[in-house]
This record gives structure tokens, sequence and C-alpha cells, in this order.
């Protein structure tokens, strides 16, 4: 596809009651961008911050229909038509023409122009308040269901105080983390979502979320990508505990490989190994004692995983455990 460039004018005022810009005119990002943004793509060869792979191939449409402004724009250029375009805090703004048509944000990221336009739904002032902070961050709910990465892309880089703060007792990354959606996820860290961030309720991180869910492809991103491992939650569980409750090999597995303390305690004392022999599953027991599980480490109780085996009469887990501890 041909590049084609906007031409760039001097700056005028837009349609529907406010400006682009002016010589003696102070916007404040917020002003714009308080957004339920619908977008167009021009090109996008690829994102600088390195994610391309992660968020993979975008398309854009309004609630009601497919919009495909990208090409309304090259085809009203290449037919001679000037659209008005002003800077404002660094970033370039056009004007378009129509009246069903909105404000687009231009960002060029390479050479030759690669141009990506973000095609922002003007909305009115409102004051930094706790009603339209609740407000941006339903939008980003909102962009979240649409699997609207440019969307919100655009809330996240003009409200960057919502990427890790808590909205009904978690951040978007845990929501992201949830619901198994990796490219969200990574929208999220690229605008430096904390991946170990804890909820309000279990203090819990975004791993805990994947691991109860058994979302195996977000542990392995977010243990990619940084989580702890080893975090606790707030009655000492790590995600090692949780895997090891009936998840499978798999689970356990992952987080072994990456660096899991087998061996760690929670708040009464019991390992991994002390939680998989609840459970009716022996394929999870087998990762553990591979991996040096100790079946003689003992609870607040004084009980050995061992111990608890026979106490629940889990015999071929305590024939399992004998045979790794050398008891016959």
């Amino acid at each position: 596809m041909n590049t084609t460039t906007v031409t760039m004018v001097a700056p005028r005022p837009a349609e529907r009651g406010f400006c682009l810009g002016g010589q003696n005119q102070q916007l404040e990002f917020g002003f714009l961008f308080l957004t339920r943004a619908l977008a167009a793509v021009l090109l996008l060869s690829a994102f600088t911050d390195g994610i391309a792979e992660d968020l993979g191939v975008v398309r854009i449409t309004t609630d009601q229909a497919p919009i495909q402004m990208g090409e309304k724009i090259i085809a009203r250029v290449k037919q001679g038509e000037e659209l008005p375009v002003c800077e404002i805090k660094g970033d370039w703004y056009c004007v378009l023409p129509s009246r069903g048509w909105m404000n687009a944000k231009l960002l060029e990221y390479r050479k030759p122009a690669v141009a990506k336009k973000q095609v922002e739904k003007p909305n009115q002032a409102r004051p930094a308040t706790p009603t339209a902070a609740r407000d941006v961050r339903l939008d980003l709910i909102k962009a979240f269901r649409r699997q609207n990465l440019l969307e919100a892309q655009a809330i996240l880089q003009t409200h960057p105080e919502i990427v890790s703060a808590l909205h009904m007792n978690w951040t978007f990354l845990h929501r992201a983390a949830k619901e198994d959606d990796i490219r969200m996820a990574a929208l999220l860290l690229a605008n430096k979502a904390d991946i170990n961030a804890k909820d309000g309720y279990g203090g819990e991180t975004p791993l805990f979320y994947a691991t109860r869910q058994s979302n195996k492809k977000m542990m392995e991103f977010l243990l990619t990508k940084g989580a702890n491992v080893n975090a606790k939650n707030k009655i000492g569980y790590t995600c090692l505990h949780i895997a090891a409750c009936g998840r499978g090999k798999d689970f356990v597995k992952i987080l072994l490989n990456h660096g899991a303390d087998v061996n760690a305690k929670e708040d009464r004392g019991n390992t991994p190994l002390h939680e998989t022999v609840e459970s009716a599953f022996t394929d999870d027991l087998e990762a553990l004692l591979s991996h040096g599980a100790d079946v003689n480490a003992k609870n607040n109780d004084g009980k050995t995983p061992l111990e608890r085996a026979v106490e629940l009469r889990r015999e071929e887990k305590a024939k399992m455990m004998r045979e790794y501890s050398g008891k016959k």
C-alpha cells in the first residue's frame, strides 16, 4: 500500500464547539480525550514497544457497523483536499470535514511516514471527580469486552492513572488474567501496569487469577513477563498451592519450571504437597515429588503430607510418597 501523508496547514476551530489549537489556547489532554474512542488505521507496520505479536491484527468498529475511516481520509487527500492539522502537547491532530466524522489523532511511528490515525469521539469536558473517573474505567471495561485495542490504548494514554488502580478491588490486569485475554494483558503491561499488583480481596496477583482459572497460556505469558511466582496471598498461599489442589501436573510444572518454591508454607504450615493430598488426582503429586517436595514437612499441627495421606486413606498417594522418601 502506498503511504499518503495528510497535508498540514494552519489550525482552525473544529466543529461541535471546541477547538484543536490556537496560539493563545492551552488545552489539557483530558479535555480532548475523555474517550469512547472510535479509531481507524491508515497503516500499521509495527508497534515501537515491541508488542505487535501480542496485540495481533486490529479492526475498529462503531457500535453499529465497521467504519473504514482510514480509506475515507486517504480518498479525501488524494482528491486534493487539505485537512487542517495542529499540534497539542507534542501530538498531531487533524480536523475532519464531515459532520459525521470526528477528530483524529495522528501518530507517526517510523520512516517512511507510517501513520496510525485514531479517531476520537468528542465529549464535553468533565471535571476530575470520582464520578468522571468511574466513567473512564467503565469505558475501558467496554473496550475490553469489544476487544477494541485502539480504544483501550487511547484511554490508557489519556488516563495512565487507571492502569494499575483498583477497580472493584482488582486491577484491569487481574481482569485480563481471569478472562485469559493475552492481547489486553500485553497492552496493559506496555502501559506500565504492575504485574505483581495485589487485589483488594485476598491479596492475590494476576498470576493467581490465571492459575485459579486454569489459564495455561496466560500463566506462561505472565511468568515470562516477570510475574513473581512465589508471591503469597493474605493467608500465605502461593500459586503452587492453588495449582496443587487438583489442577493437574501441567499447571504445577509451569510454576515449578519458573522457580516456584516446592516446599513453600502457607499460614497453617501446609506445603503444596499437603494440599495435593486432599485432592483425588495423582499426577500433580508426582510432579511435586519429582521436583523435591518434602514428604516429611510438618504443618502447624505437626502433620506431614504422608501422615495426612494415611489419615485420608489416600493409599496410592501414600505409596508414592513412601517410594520417593525411601520408606517401604
